[in-house]
């Protein structure tokens, strides 16, 4: 089975010794009834994810394991088999998969409001002014690393990743 509609997130590994990537946490907004959902960690080369998967980053849900939200405020944790080793001082990404198109991860965009936030009284509306990590949003038709760069390159998605501490 092919896998289709990937989308991917790049992000910068800071430390020099890398890190040790237990889980991450996704927000989805959609879910579909019956078809799984594929989360791997790849490589980046050349500014784009490999079609490589690191060992051990990759996790097949299920949809009852998927947990869906308004307000990108409940999050899907998705733990890693093993912890996934990811290099310092460069770019990797989280790349999802799904032969449906049910499903839809929250993402956050510059300019527009902080969805976790919309909800509450007009004071509590916060506009999204920076990107608080280094990353792009990718997306492609062909689930390969073909990928394209959504037109607005301020778009990130909402995520958060866990690992091992030192």
């Amino acid at each position: 089975m092919k896998l289709i509609n990937p989308l991917a997130q790049s992000f910068y590994v800071e430390p020099d010794s890398g890190i040790f990537v237990t889980s991450i946490d996704l927000f989805f907004s959609t879910k579909d009834s019956e078809l799984p959902i594929t989360i791997q960690l790849r490589p980046m080369q050349l500014g784009l994810p490999t079609s490589e998967v690191y060992p051990f980053g990759e996790v097949v849900l299920k949809p009852n394991q998927i947990n869906t939200s308004e307000d990108a405020s409940v999050a899907t944790r998705v733990t890693f088999p093993s912890p996934v080793y990811l290099t310092g001082k460069q770019f990797h990404s989280v790349v999802i998969l799904s032969n449906s198109n049910n499903y839809n991860v929250w993402i956050s965009r510059l300019g527009e409001v902080d969805k976790t936030l919309e909800l509450g009284e007009e004071s509590r509306k916060v506009v999204v002014t920076n990107q608080p990590l280094s990353g792009s949003l990718f997306k492609s038709s062909n689930g390969d690393r073909k990928s394209t760069r959504l037109n607005s390159s301020h778009a990130n998605i909402s995520y958060a990743v866990f690992c091992l501490k030192k």
